[in-house]
C-alpha cells in the first residue's frame, strides 16, 4: 500500500512540475510575441517589422477586398494591404492582428489572383515566393475567389475568398 501512495504522489509531483514547465513555456512564447511587436519608429497603432523597415495595423472594421486596399492608399505614406515574404513575417502579421482581437478574426492581406485565375501576385509587386494556403486551398469555390486572407481557420493559414466579402484587414507602409 504504502509503494502505490509512493507512486501516485511521485506521479502528482511529476505532472505538476510538467504544468509548470509548460505554463513557464507559454508565458515565455508570450513574452517573445510581445517583444516581436514593437512600435519602433512607426506611428501610434502601428507595429514595425524590422526585416522590411515597414509598419503594420490591422483595422477591424469589415470592408471588401477592394475597399480596404482603397482606404489604406488613402494613407499618406502610400500605405497598401499587407505582403507576406516568409514564415516569420506572417507569424507577425497574424500577432498584429492579435493583439487587436483575440479571436485571430479573419484578415484581408495584399494578395489576389484577379487579374489570371491561379496566378497570384501581391498589391505591392512582391515576389509571390512564400506561400501559406490552408489544406485544399487555394479553391477557387464556385469560380469566385480571388482575393486572400489570413487566419480562416482560426491560425495562420490563408485562404482564397470571393473578393466582395467583408472582412478586416491588414495596412502596411514601408519607411523611408
Amino acid at each position: 500500500m504504502l509503494v502505490r501512495v509512493l507512486v501516485v504522489i511521485t506521479l502528482l509531483v511529476s505532472d505538476v512540475a510538467g504544468t509548470h514547465k509548460s505554463l513557464e513555456l507559454e508565458r515565455t512564447q508570450r513574452h517573445l510575441e510581445k517583444r516581436e511587436l514593437s512600435r519602433g519608429p512607426c506611428e501610434e497603432k502601428w507595429f514595425y517589422f524590422h526585416l522590411l523597415n515597414s509598419c503594420y495595423q490591422y483595422f477591424s472594421n469589415n470592408m471588401t477586398w477592394h475597399r480596404a486596399q482603397d482606404f489604406c492608399n488613402q494613407d499618406q505614406r502610400c500605405g497598401q494591404l499587407a505582403s507576406v515574404n516568409s514564415e516569420e513575417h506572417n507569424i507577425f502579421i497574424s500577432n498584429v492582428v492579435t493583439i487587436v482581437d483575440k479571436e485571430k478574426p479573419v484578415a484581408w492581406i495584399g494578395l489576389n489572383d484577379i487579374c489570371t485565375e491561379g496566378n497570384f501576385t501581391w498589391i505591392d509587386g512582391l515576389l509571390y515566393s512564400y506561400k501559406n494556403f490552408g489544406p485544399d486551398e487555394p479553391n477557387n469555390k464556385d469560380n469566385k475567389e480571388h482575393c486572400v486572407n489570413i487566419h480562416h481557420y482560426r491560425n495562420t493559414y490563408w485562404n482564397d475568398e470571393s473578393c466582395e466579402k467583408s472582412f478586416g484587414f491588414v495596412c502596411s507602409y514601408k519607411l523611408c
